[in-house]
């Protein structure tokens, strides 16, 4: 909802002084494709889900509003929820270390800001479990994931985007 503590402080309080109920209506945890998955997951077919792995890239034209957003601006925080809440959701835990992330930055995209186009992150969580995934402005379109298991891995493609991208 935001990404420094003191904002999320402020939201807590606004809420606790409204008497609100704060939430966030993720719809991906309701989509069928995402839905049939994390059943397999469950089922135990797969045996013990232990590495995620995403890809999520859309090319961006240096003229959209997401290019032009000062700090905010770039690939993590436009669609990096969408892999992290996925893995939460396919793990049914949170992340316990972020691993490692790089990024890099193409000059042929044009964009006048100074973030990274292309980022990769690994997430440890507990039980020897990881996340890695990619995020990218600079990229043909893709969105999906694989979870694998010792007994077999399943794919979502698409899994964040669905229709054609913007």
């Amino acid at each position: 909802m935001e990404i420094s503590t003191a904002k999320c402080q402020e939201i807590l309080d606004a809420c606790r002084i409204a008497s609100a109920k704060l939430m966030i209506g993720y719809r991906l945890h309701f989509e069928p494709g995402a839905l049939s998955t994390i059943e397999v997951i469950r089922s135990g077919i797969l045996g013990e889900v232990h590495t995620f792995a995403s890809t999520f890239a859309q090319p961006l034209a240096p003229s959209n509003h997401r290019a032009h957003s000062g700090d905010l601006a770039g690939p993590v925080l436009d669609m990096g929820p969408y892999p992290v809440n996925a893995a939460r959701y396919i793990f049914g835990d949170e992340p316990t270390e972020v691993v490692s992330a790089v990024g890099t930055r193409h000059p042929e995209t044009g964009f006048k800001q100074s973030f990274d186009d292309t980022v990769a992150v690994t997430l440890r969580f507990s039980g020897n479990r990881l996340a890695q995934f990619s995020l990218s402005y600079y990229g043909g379109p893709v969105n999906s994931f694989i979870a694998v298991g010792p007994k077999g891995s399943v794919m979502l493609d698409p899994s964040y985007m669905f229709g054609q991208f913007l």
